[in-house]
């Protein structure tokens, strides 16, 4: 038997369930949040980073619909526990297992190219941003898109200082879902 994510468990991604420690209006699944991360990562390359490389862009799809594919074998772990992990076992224990799970990208092969990765990862942050502005309910969920916005503001920081000014590009998108802009000097004052 083989470590790796089957097929079979792919099919599953649809019973895999999300924010199931925060209070929210509806239930969201791998499978629905997948979907979105690549609609969101094929605007960020296309029409925002004005990308033109068909291979490239095949994998960024089959990434971003697959980025999250090792949680059907292990669930959606929240993020408090994931940080109680990380804590006791080291920041790389998720790389470690979500790589034992699914050493290449499924369908494309290989791992991601430099220009991929900020779109899949800011994408993953918008989409969480964009489900939780819609359907949280209560307190700890509004405490939850804010730690979302900061946590999109630290990424986009990130990867804007490299090469690519993403501010731009993911205000863009934000624009588009009607969700607050992100601003550099948000960056310079404690969240």
């Amino acid at each position: 038997m083989t470590n790796k994510v089957t097929f079979h468990e792919f099919m599953r991604a649809g019973h895999i369930q999300r924010w199931h420690v925060v209070n929210t209006v509806k239930s969201q699944t791998v499978a629905e949040h997948a979907y979105l991360v690549t609609v969101i990562a094929m605007e960020l390359y296309t029409k925002e980073i004005g990308a033109n490389d068909p291979a490239e862009f095949n994998q960024l799809m089959a990434a971003a619909l697959f980025h999250d594919a090792p949680e059907i074998r292990y669930g959606d772990i929240p993020t408090p526990g994931k940080r109680f992990i990380k804590e006791r076992t080291g920041n790389g224990f998720f790389d470690d297992m979500d790589r034992e799970l699914m050493p290449e990208i499924p369908y494309a092969g290989g791992r991601l190219t430099p220009r991929c990765e900020p779109c899949i990862k800011l994408a993953d942050s918008i989409e969480a941003l964009n489900w939780i502005s819609a359907n949280k309910a209560g307190a700890q969920a509004d405490m939850v898109q804010k730690a979302c916005i900061a946590d999109l503001q630290r990424l986009v920081a990130f990867y804007s200082a490299s090469d690519t000014d993403w501010y731009e590009p993911v205000n863009k998108i934000l624009m588009a879902l009607g969700l607050p802009y992100i601003y550099r000097e948000a960056r310079e004052q404690p969240l």
